[in-house]
């Protein structure tokens, strides 16, 4: 990939990127200075000449670009010239670009830095962003999938972002901690769904006004803010709009996604998405089936079917001393904790996927859960007798 850049002070700003592949990869230093800023329409295909700057190819080294003259030729500026005949690669924008990462280091993204990358599905960013520029992402239908690395007590984009896209698109939240020393360690991650939710404008004609009406529960969770700090218990309480609202399928997508990643994740909102999920096998089959991975069988089966050994008996033992002796109190809260851990799906759940991966045909899933069922749910040996 080469970019075409220009300096900004201490400063990199980048105008234009050019490869193939679809995916934009923008690094955090070049020529020894930091990437801070996209510039406008940095992405969008409406660019219809190159400013002047200059090029970088993964090395330190640049040169002029715009204001570059090859042997016998001219320069780009004002000459009616290619805009691309500085590099053979070419540009990624528009419908070219699928997926783009920016580094921790970019302050700001330009006007219109994405405008109709219709095929944008990808983008990586870090909380840093400062400013997102007018229209930004206008276009941008196709982006469902959100990576944002999140400083924790310092201010975030998070809820800027999620501002400019209002269709159904899955965040993967990995939170920051700032040590002493200044660097960043990860400290949990989150999978989280944001439905989607469109605004319509109304004619009120007895009052002359247009009023506007929104529809979906997008917006409720796109809210589930204090200030720029991302609230968890807020966001965990609006799942109920969500089922209401949604498909099966959405509910299911966010009660896994939860599940697996629950970070900041309370006792209670915990058992109602697990209770989601064990009540619709079939829609949670079909977001693992999407998700085309052996890692999500696996933790479904672990923790929907695979007993927790000991750990009942020891939160058993610690109710037992709590209530002094009361048998009564005791075996009550042996029930309670015994209920806890035991498995919310048995053999017949386990023959529900089985069948459902069958009629999908995915073969490696089957072989999977058919083992994990041999292993959770043994045949019972016959016993015979000779008289």
């Amino acid at each position: 990939m080469r970019i075409l850049y220009e300096e900004t002070g201490d400063n990199i700003r980048v105008l234009r990127c050019f490869g193939t592949g679809g995916e934009a990869v923008i690094p955090e230093r070049i020529r020894g200075k930091d990437v801070t800023e996209l510039g406008d329409y940095v992405f969008s295909d409406g660019l219809r000449s190159l400013p002047a700057g200059s090029w970088w190819d993964g090395g330190d080294a640049g040169r002029a670009g715009a204001a570059y003259t090859e042997a016998g030729g001219d320069a780009y500026a004002g000459t009616g010239r290619d805009a691309h005949a500085e590099t053979d690669l070419p540009p990624l924008c528009g419908l070219a670009v699928r997926a783009v990462s920016l580094p921790k280091t970019v302050r700001r993204i330009g006007r219109y830095a994405f405008y109709n990358c219709y095929d944008l599905e990808r983008l990586a960013l870090s909380s840093g962003v400062r400013d997102v520029g007018a229209g930004a992402f206008t276009g941008c239908r196709k982006l469902t999938q959100l990576v944002i690395e999140v400083i924790e007590g310092e201010r975030s984009c998070f809820k800027e972002v999620l501002a400019e896209l209002p269709q159904e698109l899955v965040a993967q939240y990995r939170r920051m901690e700032r040590g002493s020393d200044g660097k960043l360690c990860p400290a949990g991650e989150a999978r989280l769904l944001f439905p989607a939710y469109y605004e319509e404008a109304v004619e009120n004609t007895p009052a002359r006004i247009l009023e506007t009406h929104v529809h979906g529960c997008g917006h409720r969770y796109r809210y589930a803010f204090d200030g720029t700090t991302f609230l968890f218990r807020e966001y965990d309480r609006l799942f109920p709009w969500l089922l209401a609202q949604n498909s099966a399928q959405s509910a299911a997508l966010l009660a896994m996604g939860r599940l697996r990643y629950p970070l900041f994740l309370e006792e209670e909102a915990g058992r109602a998405y697990t209770k989601y999920l064990a009540d619709h096998l079939e829609e949670t089959a079909a977001c693992l089936f999407k998700e085309n991975s052996m890692d999500g069988w696996k933790w479904l089966v672990s923790g929907f079917f695979a007993e927790k050994p000991g750990e009942t008996d020891r939160k058993v033992e610690r109710a037992a001393v709590n209530c002094l002796g009361n048998e009564v109190f005791t075996e009550r809260a042996h029930e309670e904790y015994f209920d806890i851990w035991k498995p919310a799906l048995g053999k017949t759940g386990l023959g529900k996927l089985i069948e459902l991966s069958n009629q999908a045909g995915r073969t490696e899933v089957v072989s999977f859960l058919m083992d994990a069922s041999y292993q959770l749910f043994p045949p019972a040996r016959r016993r015979f007798e000779l008289e």
